[in-house]
């Protein structure tokens, strides 16, 4: 096998292994962990705007 197959592989492995957990759980930051940092923030409240 050359380094670029055994990459390969090793990325599927890891995409599998995601899916897998991703089926148990139903939470979508198993898919995309990038998902959880995204949500972690506080939120700013929206401004209130009146009319005058």
């Amino acid at each position: 096998m050359t380094l670029k197959s055994l990459i390969f592989c090793r990325a599927q492995m890891e995409r599998l292994a995601r899916v897998n957990r991703y089926g148990q759980t139903g939470n979508e930051v198993d898919l995309n962990p990038n998902i959880a940092s995204r949500n972690k923030g506080d939120r700013k409240k929206p401004k209130r705007k009146f009319l005058q």
